[in-house]
């Protein structure tokens, strides 16, 4: 009799599926709108209640959607997204297995692993990191970022803590600088921002079709921003009037400016512009 074609999670793992990811999906190469990412959002299962996994446009990637795992992974990006000097960030960047591999074994650190949905026997998981992040420093220089993302109450199991430790060598091993970012590092108010910031341009994609005078708006906020101290609100009412256009055009065009780079905001005590030395990134993760 024919063998029955046996269906599978799509959570589940194998050693042949990590082959085909590596060898022929060729995940965790390129860059920019190039890169392909270690998972999409259809091969992890969602971590809660209430937890959004999402596809989302970016500023600093164009031409690709950006794969993230948990609503605080959509924050930390969107922070990331949002710096005038980051510009590529990469996604679910896979970890090379045997060295993480290597690093547990010194470490004396058991390896994550999964069961092998073919042999049925434990094997060695892929590890990989939330955000790899390429940015510019004060003098110019490229520079990168690893960045483990986890709320704060997740750092209490010792087995978290195992692997946060396995990935945190390995990029030492690299030079490349790692930062924890938990959901305690932003306040609450920076938090709902962040969320905000992204929210008008996730949705309205084809605003420039939607707002026929996008960029004349855009050039009579960016100069009314500058000559007067009024509240947003009240300048955008009056470039609405000034040119005639529906009631509300501006301030959405105001909100489009935000999620596109086009002007700086502070966010509380998070400004998001380059990371200079004197920002919230800069203090917290980078020194």
């Amino acid at each position: 009799m024919p063998s029955k074609n046996i269906k599978h999670s799509p959570y589940s793992r194998s050693e042949k599926l990590f082959v085909k990811w590596l060898e022929k999906e060729l995940r965790g190469t390129g860059s920019g709108a190039s890169y392909i990412r270690g998972l999409n959002i259809n091969e992890v299962p969602s971590s809660g209640k209430g937890n959004r996994k999402r596809s989302v446009p970016s500023v600093t990637v164009l031409g690709r959607l950006i794969h993230l795992m948990s609503d605080l992974e959509y924050k930390v990006f969107r922070f990331f997204d949002l710096s005038k000097n980051v510009f590529d960030i990469r996604e679910q960047f896979p970890l090379d297995r045997e060295v993480t591999l290597s690093i547990a074994e010194k470490l004396k650190i058991g390896h994550p692993s999964v069961t092998d949905y073919n042999t049925k026997e434990k094997i060695a998981n892929w590890m990989t990191t939330d955000l790899l992040v390429d940015y510019l420093d004060n003098e110019g220089n490229k520079k990168q970022l690893a960045v483990y993302i986890k709320p704060a109450k997740d750092l209490k199991s010792s087995r978290n803590l195992q692997k946060l430790i396995i990935e945190y060598v390995y990029w030492q091993l690299k030079g490349v600088r790692f930062c924890i970012i938990t959901d305690n590092s932003f306040s609450k108010e920076v938090s709902r921002n962040l969320e905000f910031s992204g929210s008008f341009y996730d949705k309205q994609k084809l605003i420039d079709e939607m707002i026929p005078n996008l960029s004349v708006i855009e050039k009579h906020i960016a100069s009314e921003i500058i000559a007067t101290c009024s509240r947003i609100d009240l300048i955008c009412e009056s470039i609405d009037h000034k040119l005639d256009i529906p009631p509300g055009d501006s301030l959405r065009a105001f909100y489009y400016m935000i999620g596109t780079r086009k002007i700086d905001v502070e966010l509380s005590k998070v400004s998001v512009g380059p990371l200079t030395h004197s920002s919230f990134l800069q203090k917290s993760f980078l020194s």
